[in-house]
């Protein structure tokens, strides 16, 4: 009553099926005194422990961000470079970039040095410059 709201939305927030929206934040900031922003942090960080208990870790993930970051991986399927149909299988694409690179593990993979005739000397070298390296 106080809130202006059905008690079902009331009692969805509750149960943690329903967010707290800006508005709500708003009505609830001017019952109890506290900021807004303060049920909006509080909101977000319940959606933040609520996703982490989802996720699965995935320790590879920053390996595979650097890998596919620094490396053409398409790129380098669609020439024939590396033995691989489907970026998105990581295990092939993996094994794939360990046997170019002659390594055991994509963990070993260094991106070596180098001294190239180029334009634009202050740019980094691309992701293709450095495969064909």
């Amino acid at each position: 009553m106080v809130l202006k709201a059905d008690e079902t939305g009331i009692n969805k927030i509750i149960a943690g099926k329903r967010p707290v929206d800006a508005e709500m934040a708003l009505a609830l900031s001017g019952i109890f005194g506290v900021s807004a922003e303060s049920f909006l942090d509080l909101q977000k960080s319940y959606d933040l422990a609520q996703a982490r208990l989802l996720e699965m870790p995935d320790p590879d993930r920053a390996t595979r961000a650097q890998l596919f970051g620094s490396l053409p991986v398409s790129e380098m399927i669609k020439r024939g470079w590396i033995d691989a149909n489907d970026i998105r299988d990581f295990p092939k694409v993996e094994a794939a970039l360990a046997k170019f690179f002659g390594v055991e593990s994509v963990h070993q993979i260094e991106i070596f040095p180098h001294a190239a005739k180029k334009t634009n000397v202050a740019s980094e070298a691309t992701p293709t410059q450095l495969a064909w390296l």
